[in-house]
């Protein structure tokens, strides 16, 4: 199994168009790097540590857009670490 592919369970293909909805949001070019610092790291990867568990009103950690932060956002993060493409 391809643990980067929709079928793998924690990306979300929510309109079934074909594109992740973490990859068509446009809200970030990065959307993981929570601090905007050019980079994911170990201050981003504390915000998703700190807002573990059900995740109203935190919609922009939520990278797997399902209501609760949990290691598929972990995932998401891990799969984008280090700067960000310009």
């Amino acid at each position: 199994m391809d643990v980067g592919a929709p079928a793998a369970g924690w990306a979300v293909d929510g309109n079934g168009n074909g594109i992740l909805d973490i990859c068509e949001s446009g809200l970030l070019a990065c959307p993981a790097d929570f601090d905007q610092n050019g980079a994911i790291d170990g201050s981003d990867l504390a915000q998703i540590l700190n807002a573990w568990g059900p995740a109203p009103g935190l919609p922009g950690l939520d990278l797997v857009p399902d209501g609760i932060i949990d290691g598929g956002d972990l995932a998401v993060l891990l799969n984008a670490w280090g700067m960000c493409a310009e």
